[in-house]
């Protein structure tokens, strides 16, 4: 096995299939005081794969934020390699509701 092969993400095993994108998004902690961009690369209704830089440290569960799509998902870590990551969603909310939960990083960061 070549370094190479070790970055690949691993085979899939997904019930559902993915739709490529390239969106911009944002990682938040849960506590709403650690936030860092990214780009969705893939996602369906269960999950996503981000990109991300190899110097970020993300704490399972977090939010991830789709800015176009006004929708924040809270997600764990199923897998992560040097610039990527697999995401299950656990829970979906509109953004429209951000406020409900007191959310203090919708925009910017």
């Amino acid at each position: 096995m070549s370094f190479h092969d070790k970055t690949l993400p691993p085979l899939e095993k997904r019930a559902e299939g993915r739709k490529r994108t390239l969106l911009g998004a944002k990682v938040v902690s849960r506590d709403g005081i650690y936030s860092c961009d990214c780009t969705i690369r893939e996602i369906s209704a269960s999950g996503a794969r981000i990109h991300i830089s190899n110097s970020v440290i993300i704490a399972s569960p977090f939010f991830l934020i789709d800015h176009q799509s006004q929708v924040m998902f809270e997600a764990r870590i199923v897998w992560r390699n040097a610039y990527q990551a697999g995401l299950k969603f656990t829970h979906k909310h509109s953004m429209n509701n951000v406020e409900k939960l007191k959310l203090r990083f919708t925009r910017g960061g």
